[in-house]
């Protein structure tokens, strides 16, 4: 199985903001294999906050000898093979793991979503609103909200508890999410949010205090007035006794396929996680519908969906994934069903 690779630079439509700063490109990374003329496709996002970059994760590719596996146990067993060489570069084996869960599909002629065993069906996606004054994210979300019925906005800035009223005032119907990217470090400071949070009646709160701090995060899940799910304190492959750390800390998880390291491990984050009796997300980054359409064959498992990645580019450089309105449409097409054309790949050896 031949396997290539490449960068993926796509620029925003506009700045993206949050606690953590702007950002105006994703800089990705795209896989492609190759084997008895069917091709697979990946994309992955390497996210800065945990050391990872775009050449890192086209470095990490290299020396990697795949082949062309039979059937998903065989895929998952060499998947479980190669884990160990990707700690720290997860974002090089999702766009791997994507891209060999692709050539399956297609070698099978069958969408992964029908792989995994599941039904097709509609996943209503919410839209992000990025930190901004609050008179410009009340703005921002009343024009989203035009389109999607649920929007998830922004947190960690100095005028959170005005953005928060100012959005609920411009858009009084909408399911409103907040997530604060580890924005708040003093678990009062905290606490005081969601319960303004709380008062304008958002749904939940993404990572309200920096990764890792566990014990604050556990004092406030037994006050908080409204679910914690937890996002950047869930990366890797799975660890069963972090996860029960976790779930003495939040009510839900965020897991993002470019932060666990693709199709394979999020699955099993999932499956780990409604175990513990946690609710499920399944959140992306700024990508192309790529990596879009392979997060949304699994949403059918996840009580959350918040994958509007495409949708924050100035222009989606590939074809297939299907939204209509608000909604992810998971269609009867092969693997993750984007088809997708990497001129700049080059061969992995």
């Amino acid at each position: 199985m031949k396997l290539f690779a490449a960068p993926l630079n796509l620029p925003l439509s506009e700045p993206f903001v949050t606690a953590r700063g702007p950002r105006t490109e994703a800089h990705n990374v795209a896989v492609r294999v190759e084997h008895e003329g069917v091709v697979g496709v990946g994309e992955a996002a390497p996210i800065a906050r945990f050391s990872q970059t775009q050449q890192g994760a086209l470095e990490a590719l290299h020396g990697v000898v795949l082949e062309a596996p039979a059937d998903l146990a065989a895929l998952e067993r060499q998947l479980d093979a190669l884990a160990p060489r990707f700690v720290g570069q997860e974002a090089a084996l999702c766009a791997l793991d994507i891209a060999l869960h692709d050539w399956l599909g297609r070698a099978r002629a069958a969408p992964l979503w029908r792989l995994f065993g599941l039904q097709p069906t509609r996943v209503r996606t919410s839209m992000t609103v990025s930190l901004q004054s609050p008179s410009s994210a009340a703005a921002r979300a009343a024009q989203l909200g035009e389109r999607f019925a649920l929007l998830k906005v922004k947190l960690g800035g100095s005028q959170d508890e005005a953005l928060i009223e100012a959005v609920r005032a411009r858009c009084p119907e909408a399911g409103l999410r907040a997530d604060a990217n580890e924005g708040w470090t003093n678990p009062n400071h905290a606490l005081a949010m969601m319960a303004a949070l709380a008062a304008a009646r958002f749904e939940l709160v993404e990572q309200p205090l920096p990764a890792g701090q566990w014990h604050f995060a556990r004092r406030l899940e037994h006050r908080a007035p409204l679910p914690m799910f937890a996002d950047e304190d869930l990366a890797g492959a799975l660890d069963a006794e972090k996860l029960s750390c976790l779930a003495g800390c939040y009510h839900g998880v965020n897991v993002k396929l470019d932060k666990v390291g693709g199709l394979l491990p999020a699955r099993r984050w999932i499956a780990a996680a409604r175990a513990q009796q946690l609710s499920v997300m399944v959140g992306c980054m700024a990508s192309s519908s790529l990596a879009i359409a392979a997060a949304a064959q699994i949403a059918p498992l996840c009580d959350v969906v918040d994958l509007d990645g495409s949708l924050l580019l100035a222009r989606d450089p590939f074809e297939g994934l299907e939204i209509e309105g608000d909604e992810i449409v998971l269609a009867d097409r092969p693997g993750h069903g984007v088809t997708a054309v990497l001129a700049d790949a080059v061969e992995i050896r």
